[in-house]
C-alpha cells in the first residue's frame, strides 16, 4: 500500500488506519483473496462546516458509485449464501 510517498506493508492479523484524503493506492500481489473492512469517520467540524460536511457525506452515499457498489455486494452476498445452502 502506498500513501503519498510512503509504502506500507500490511501483515496478517494487523490493521492499517489512514486518512484516505491523501493520495493512496493498494495492490494485492498474492494469489489469495483480499478482504477489506472500510470504516468512514465523519470529520468533527463545527457550525456551518459540519452541515456542509454532512450534506456532502449524504450526497456521496446516494451517488451511483456507492449505490452500485452496494447493489453488487448484495448480489455477491446472495450468491455466496446460496452456495453454502443458506438463506440470506
Amino acid at each position: 500500500m502506498r500513501i503519498e510517498n510512503r509504502e506500507i506493508h500490511w501483515k496478517e492479523g494487523e490493521m492499517v488506519v489512514f486518512d484516505d484524503t491523501y493520495d493512496h493506492e493498494v495492490w494485492n500481489d498474492t494469489d489469495k483473496t483480499r478482504v477489506v473492512l472500510l470504516i468512514d469517520v465523519v470529520s468533527p467540524f463545527r457550525g456551518p462546516l459540519a452541515w456542509i460536511n454532512r450534506g456532502i457525506v449524504t450526497l456521496i452515499g446516494k451517488s451511483s458509485f456507492v449505490t452500485e457498489a452496494m447493489k453488487k455486494h448484495l448480489e455477491w452476498e446472495k450468491q455466496f449464501y446460496s452456495r453454502l445452502g443458506k438463506a440470506s
